[in-house]
This record gives C-alpha cells, structure tokens and sequence, in this order.
C-alpha cells in the first residue's frame, strides 16, 4: 500500500476522533512490518496519537455531579455555583427564624468528573435541590417541668426570658443563671439596705427548668415576647391576705392593677376602708409557669405601747385625777424572714427582736377622798370660783331659765349633785350639753361645754369633773349656762346654790 493511501486514511481517521484513531490502528497494525514503510507507518501512529488526544482533550469538560443524600441531581458547572444558591436559602431561613443559625439538614456531595462535550445544567440542579433541600435552624426549646413553652432562637435568649418572667412574679431584680437543672436566680445587684427594706437572701426556682437544643423548621421559631407571654401565663382572679402595711393602693400596684379594678373585684371596699390584718381580697393576677422561691429578711421598727400605774391620792376627791407622768411608746426593732413564692408571703419567722427606746410609764394619781354629800335639792356651785354674769328670768323680751357663769378660776365643770348622767352630746343652741338626773326630781343642764368628759348612762358624785366650760352653740362668750329643772319645770338655780 502506498504512503499516499496510508495518509489518506489517516487523515480520516483524524477527523473521527478516538473512534477513528482505534480504526486507525486496526488498520496500520498488519502493516509495520512491510518493509520500507515500517518508519511512515510508526510515524503515522505517533503523530495520529498525539493529534487524537489533543482534539478530545480540547472538547473535554470538567461537570460536579450533585448528590443530596445520595441521590443524584444533576451536573453543576461548579460547587461555587450552587453553595452561593444554598447560602442564599440559608440567609432567608434565618431570617425568618429571627436570626438563628441556619443549616442544610442533607448530606451534600460534589462529584468531579471529565466528560467529553459534556454540558453543566445548573438550573435542572438548583430546581432538583429546591425540591430536596431540607432548611433547618439551630434553636433551643424551653421545657417548663417537661412541658414545652416554646422554641427560641438560642439559649440565650432563652435563659433571658426565664430571667425576665422570675423578676416579674418575684417583684425582685433577678436573673437567671441558667446553670442547673433546677435552677438558681441571681441578683443584678445588692440593694443598699434601708429602714423596713427586704434584702434577698436566696432565690431559686421550684421548677425544673431545661433548655435543649433543637433543630428546627425556621417557622418553628417563636418571637420571644410570645414566649415569655406563655411562661407568665394567663391573667385570673386570685386571693391575697393582709399583711401588716398592706394598704388598697398598695396592693394594686404590686398587682399592676388601677386602684378602679380592685374596688371593682371587691365590692364590699371603699377608698376608704381600712385593711384588717389576715383579711383576705380578691387580685387579678397572672399564673406564671414557673414559681419562684425568695427567702428575705426585712427589719421593721414598731412602737412599744406605754403600761399605766395608779396611785391612790386620799387628799382628791373620788372621780378626781392628775397626771404626774405622762406616759410615751417605746420602739423596738424586728427582724423578720420571709419566704415567698412568686411574691406572696408564705412564711415568716422572726429572727430578731430588740428594743430601740424603752417605753415611759404613764403614773396617773386619783382621788380617793369621799365627795360631801347633800341632801335632795342641795346643790354645789358647779364651777371653781366665778360670778353669775346673766340672772334667771326675763331679759329683752325673752325668758331665760337660767344663770350663766363666767369670771371662773379655771374652767372645769363640776356635778352640782350626785346622780346619773342622761344626756351628753350636742343639741343645737346649747352647743354640747350634760343633763343629770338627782333624787327627788331634780335635773341638772350645764350648756355651751368646750368638752364633754361624761357619758349618758354614767353615775357621777357630787363635785365630780363632768366638762370644760366653752362657748359651743349659741354663745356670745366662754360661759356656763347652768339649769335646775324640778318635775320638768325650770327653777331659779339661785335658790339652791348661793352666789358667787
């Protein structure tokens, strides 16, 4: 075969590619040894070869096989291509899941491999992987006693909220140390102390408290107000006991209620009305998922009542007395401790009691010397010293049943007469009027007193201290309008105590 019939067919083969190179072999193979052309034919092959394995090599690609999970998806041109698509995905899921970490749950490979006129399909892929891509995010759950309260995007956040909840129901400045299982609460920070202020001494939550990490769909993520709303629970009627201190406004401000809605809760209190202690009041109050326990102490100062001696004094008159030492409270200082569950008192001991000043007794001297007596219808001046200023009878047209009495060494009123008190209190023009009752018929009026220091019902003796001469009613002055009444008929007083 000649040289030109071997180029020719070379030349052929050339142009198939590999095909045509393997044909091209076949066909010089039989022939290397055909003398003179041995040299043409190896050289042929050597130059066919090389030329071959240019041309595919030219026409030769680089494509990733994608797999997700194992299963293949298609070619991608390059995994840079496809990682930009995923973080894309990645940045939108935390996003929604406000800001967790965002993560592929597949298994994800990429596969090099060299194909000859091979074509990448990248959006085939990226449509395969939005149908097979799994988006998930890295949270935590908030497990409440094995009750999930809900999905937050760290434990951060998560060990925030339970923070935020125990300082709300303690009414305490706590934060949560997210520690334990059953947890601690920490202060913020140590109060100064102050008079009748509660230091926290201890706190802890009675809860078991777990945060557990989760990997959860981006929509499964809570806003973190929601959670918290749901660890504080719903608001609902509840009954508080008076402590000692406790007031209405009080009590509505540390239940974040208007003073309007507690009246309202509780019909039968006013503005007004004063507390009893251990009497028991309906709040609204929310009933949080967790309970938190505080142990406090609290020092108070509380007055120490003053006691009162007697002693007898024969030189004054029965019914007569004198202070010869006023009496004054004393104070001491308690300390209690108190433990609390979200708030409320369950517990109190006293730790420590001493007194501050001690209190003054009080000594008050009274009479024991026996008032004289007289007989019915004999009556003392009703006052200590004094002149009779307006007389019995008619004057400018007006009648008057009376003696008034001023001028007085001081303004004490006596009984005129032994007897029993009727009235004693206020009647109109007479301003605040005594009237006794004595034997054989008589009564006794003393008007206008500053001050009434008996009673109706009250027996009283002869010279006895019944009041303080005023001018309550309709009086022009301080004076005594003294009456002597017989059978309900007024009498003229001077004929039964002697002028003054």
């Amino acid at each position: 075969m000649d040289t030109e019939t071997i180029r020719r067919r070379l030349s052929a083969a050339w142009g198939e590619g590999k095909r045509g190179w393997r044909a091209a072999v076949a066909f010089l193979r039989p022939r290397r040894r055909e003398g003179a052309l041995a040299a043409l034919i190896t050289a042929a092959l050597v130059a066919a070869g090389f030329g071959a394995d240019r041309y595919v090599e030219a026409r030769t690609v680089t494509l990733y096989r994608v797999l997700v999970d194992g299963e293949d998806v298609g070619a991608a041109s390059s995994p840079d291509a496809v990682d930009a698509w995923i973080q894309s995905r990645l940045r939108q899921a935390s996003a929604r899941a406000d800001g967790a970490r965002a993560v592929v749950a597949n298994a994800l490979q990429f596969r090099a491999e060299r194909v000859y006129r091979g074509r990448a399909d990248d959006a085939g892929v990226l449509a395969a992987l939005d149908e097979r891509l799994a988006v998930k995010v890295e949270a935590v759950r908030l497990v409440v006693d094995g009750k999930t309260i809900g999905v937050v995007k760290n434990r951060a956040a998560a060990e925030a909220i339970v923070g935020r909840v125990a300082a709300k129901v303690a009414r305490e400045p706590l934060v949560y140390d997210g520690k334990a299982k059953t947890v601690k609460i920490a202060r913020l920070s140590a109060p100064a102390p102050k008079p009748e202020a509660e230091t926290v001494v201890d706190a802890a939550l009675k809860n078991d408290v777990e945060i557990v990490p989760a990997l959860v769909d981006p929509e499964a993520v809570d806003d973190e107000a929601v959670v918290e709303a749901r660890l504080m629970g719903e608001d609902g009627e509840a009954k508080v006991v008076i402590r000692p201190g406790d007031t209405l406004s009080g009590i509505a401000a540390r239940y974040n209620m208007k003073l309007d809605d507690l009246l309202a809760l509780n019909p039968g209190l006013t503005p007004e009305t004063i507390l009893q202690i251990g009497q028991e009041i309906l709040v609204r109050r929310a009933k949080p998922e967790i309970v938190v326990q505080t142990e406090t102490t609290k020092t108070v100062r509380v007055p120490v009542p003053y006691t009162t001696r007697t002693i007898e004094d024969a030189s004054l008159y029965k019914g007569e007395r004198r202070v010869q030492q006023p009496g004054k409270d004393g104070v001491k200082e308690i300390t209690y401790r108190l433990t609390r569950e979200n708030g409320d008192v369950v517990e109190e001991t006293v730790v420590d009691e001493r007194v501050i000043t001690p209190p003054v007794e009080a000594v008050i001297v009274v009479g024991t010397k026996p008032r004289p007596s007289a007989p019915a219808g004999q009556f003392l001046w009703p006052t200590r010293g004094g002149y009779i200023t307006s007389g019995y009878g008619w004057r400018g047209g007006k009648f008057h049943p009376a003696v008034d009495i001023s001028g007085v060494v001081d303004r004490t009123i006596v009984a005129a007469a032994a007897g029993t008190v009727t009235f004693a209190g206020w009647d109109g023009g007479y301003g605040h009027l005594v009237k006794i009752r004595h034997a054989g018929g008589y009564e006794t009026w003393y008007a206008h007193l500053a001050r009434i220091d008996v009673s109706a019902g009250q027996p009283v003796d002869q010279g006895q201290p019944i009041g303080v001469m005023g001018a309550t009613g309709h009086a022009t002055g301080v004076h005594l309008h003294f009456e002597i009444h017989l059978n309900g008929q007024a009498q003229d007083p001077t004929r039964y105590v002697g002028r003054r």
